[in-house]
């Protein structure tokens, strides 16, 4: 079992995750591959086990891609307002800028957390 494997289970506890601090908590509820374990690290059967584990927790993934959604949604509605104000004064092209870059991650962190959900949705052969 690899560093991040452990790292994983322990994330997934609850009482773990109370005593982390909040810039972690935020890292947690904002990052969609947290919770997972890495596929690609150990022998053969520890491999068929990470991959076991992601499988049976891939349903959070739909929860990350409702909060993108939303932080995506959020960011679309403020472009507008923004630009027109961003126009009137230049100083204001700096938080456009930023409500854009937020909308860009948004779109990938969606997009990710899509692929991971069909990929481990998909039967695999036995190996």
């Amino acid at each position: 079992m690899t560093k991040r494997d452990d790292a994983a289970e322990k994330l997934a506890s609850p009482q773990f995750r109370a005593r982390l601090p909040l810039l972690q908590l935020v890292r947690l509820y904002l990052d969609p591959l947290a919770l997972f374990k890495c596929v690609t690290v150990g022998s053969a059967a520890e491999r068929a086990a990470a991959r076991r584990y992601n499988r049976e927790r891939r349903g959070m993934l739909l929860q990350y891609l409702r909060r993108w959604t939303v932080i995506a949604l959020g960011c679309m509605a403020s472009v507008n307002p923004l630009a027109s104000a961003a126009g009137a004064d230049p100083v204001l092209c700096v938080p456009f800028v930023g409500v854009e870059l937020g909308f860009a991650v948004a779109v990938c962190a969606i997009a990710i957390s899509a692929a991971v959900y069909i990929v481990l949705g998909i039967d695999q052969p036995a190996e």
